[in-house]
């Protein structure tokens, strides 16, 4: 009916038609119908931008809110980039309400800023995140000032936020700083309402513990993390289908840290419990979850490998196979790296239980799925192959198969090529695969030739005090590929990231 009206006599109705319609989508996207809500959403916007033209000053606020609004739906439906479009229109037009009246404007403003800072991170624009985020907090300090009981909550969400934005940009001792602030905060507000706060500090715990661990600070890191895990689980055992996914990320993240400070038998025993809840959670949307479930299965076989426990390592590194392949057969390009490194993981431990027919057989199939990725981009790809190489031709010379030395061979002319550029990096690894391929060609008899390579090995050697040290009785695998929880990461999915937000 508000539309036939509208068509009898439009400028006495399209106003009621225009409310009718935001309304509408606002409900629609409460009841999970984002994509309705972003149509509906366009055509307010379009009727209201009619309705400025006729009278700014009585409009203009609610097309600001109409923006604001469509760019919440549009992310929704994974426009993500138009979001940010008609975000920062929305940002626009709430600056100069505020210009006008600051203390009534103030609070939305900032609430658009807080999602734009989230539409650029989600598009990648991190630095741009970082600044819109910092303007948040800036402006939310300011309203906490006049009414902390109101705003408080908002304060602590942007600093939390801004903190994800730091480390997305590398600049973690910033994000420690930040998040720390946002779980002080966030403590004061449990301790005043404890049921609609606790999962925010949970959520700051969580993220502290990732950010400590990167910078360094492992010991704290656990100890955070453990804090985390007892808030996520008291969260769960009220409801447990929402809030398990994140006690999972908490759990692998705490294993991960407990396997850098050497405390890998506790690793393995949280790595356990860790697989028990994402076999869950497939059971539940195995679409969803089954990447972290392989996650996490190639990180427990590398806490059984740290603990000697070799033929557990194999069972457990086996089944992340199996998962990356089927992951891979749907989205090769996503899973390929994934299922690259499983596998080159499996060949490890295989060859570590004397099991090196088929050590050999998987380390081939990774050449060949690493050669499949330079292909498509050479730079990022190539230390791979160089790395998945320089295993098979160790599994060869380890079965006394002279294809070690033309397999090593390859090894040195990749990092060769490397060398050229970035020699600071790729310099000692070089000086390794030399000293390797030396040892092939002697156990090839070819003894003339391995000399050559050792004079090669003296003179990169004297170039680099770090290359020396890397020369120096150390096992080829361990300086080069050893199976470790922080590369145990999902090509495509930040993991990480994930864990945190």
């Amino acid at each position: 009916m508000g539309r036939e009206l509208t068509e009898k006599d439009r400028s006495t109705h399209l106003p009621n038609l225009s409310l009718y319609l935001h309304s509408l989508a606002v409900y629609l996207n409460t009841t999970g119908r984002s994509e309705e809500a972003a149509k509906v959403g366009e055509e307010a916007v379009h009727m209201y931008q009619e309705l400025l033209e006729k009278d700014r000053n009585t409009y203009f606020p609610n097309l600001s809110l109409s923006l604001h609004e469509l760019a919440v739906y549009l992310d929704k439906t994974g426009r993500v980039e138009e979001a940010v479009e008609v975000g920062k229109e929305a940002v626009q037009m709430r600056r100069e309400l505020v210009e006008k009246d600051r203390s009534t404007h103030l609070p939305n403003l900032a609430l658009s800023l807080c999602s734009l800072s989230i539409y650029f991170d989600k598009t990648g624009r991190f630095e741009e995140a970082v600044k819109v985020g910092e303007e948040t907090v800036q402006i939310r300090r300011e309203l906490v000032k006049k009414d902390p009981i109101t705003y408080l909550p908002h304060l602590g969400l942007s600093l939390h936020e801004l903190a994800i934005f730091l480390g997305e940009t590398e600049r973690s001792d910033e994000a420690v700083k930040i998040i720390e602030e946002a779980v002080q905060m966030r403590r004061e507000l449990v301790g005043k309402d404890p049921n609609t706060h606790l999962l925010g500090l949970g959520l700051s715990l969580g993220s502290l513990a990732i950010f400590l661990g990167r910078t360094g600070r492992l010991e704290e890191a656990v100890k955070i993390g453990e804090e985390a895990i007892q808030v996520s689980r008291d969260l769960v055992n009220k409801d447990r289908n929402t809030y398990l996914p994140n006690l999972g990320r908490l759990l692998q993240e705490l294993a991960n840290h407990l396997d850098k400070i050497g405390r890998s038998e506790e690793a393995v025993k949280v790595g356990e419990e860790t697989i028990q809840m994402r076999r869950e959670l497939v059971e539940m949307d195995r679409n969803t979850h089954l990447p972290d479930l392989g996650l996490s299965l190639c990180s427990l076989a590398i806490f059984f490998n740290r603990t000697g426990r070799s033929e557990e390592a194999v069972r457990v590194g086996e089944e992340a196979v199996q998962v990356f392949r089927e992951l891979a057969e749907k989205h090769r390009n996503t899973y390929l790296p994934s299922l690259s490194r499983s596998l080159n993981d499996l060949a490890w431990y295989l060859h570590k239980t004397g099991r090196s027919e088929e050590a050999v057989e998987i380390g081939e199939e990774v050449v060949q799925m690493d050669r499949e990725s330079v292909e498509k981009d050479r730079t990022t790809h190539l230390p791979k192959l160089g790395r998945s190489l320089n295993d098979l031709a160790l599994y060869l010379d380890g079965m006394g198969r002279s294809e070690a030395v033309e397999v090593g061979e390859q090894v040195v002319a990749i990092y060769r090529e490397l060398v050229l550029e970035d020699p600071e990096t790729h310099l000692p690894q070089l000086v390794v695969t030399l000293k390797s391929l030396a040892d092939y060609l002697r156990n090839a008899y070819r003894d003339e030739d391995a000399s050559k390579i050792r004079e090669e090995i003296s003179t990169s050697v004297n170039a680099s005090p770090k290359a020396r040290q890397r020369a120096n009785g150390q096992e080829l695998h361990t300086v080069l590929t050893y199976p470790s929880s922080s590369g145990c990461t999902l090509v495509g999915r930040n993991s990480t990231k994930s864990a945190v937000t």
